[in-house]
């Protein structure tokens, strides 16, 4: 969530209680697009995620969803 904010996203968590589960969901301040979605409930995603150091998470969201 930080990460996003710093990049200039408004990043929100939702689906709680919901049948696909939680996800990080954030629009780009510059068009109010929503560029970057990613689902918490994978159990590989979440080992990823939480792999990733600052600098490599940041580099992630910026190739994988602002640079496409």
């Amino acid at each position: 969530m930080v990460a996003l904010s710093e990049l200039g996203f408004t990043p929100a968590i939702g689906g709680s209680g919901s049948e696909d589960g939680e996800y990080v969901r954030a629009e780009y301040n510059d068009n109010d697009r929503i560029v970057f979605f990613h689902h918490l409930e994978d159990p590989a995603d979440a080992r990823f995620l939480s792999s990733l150091d600052e600098g490599a998470l940041r580099r992630w969201i910026v190739e994988s969803w602002i640079d496409r």
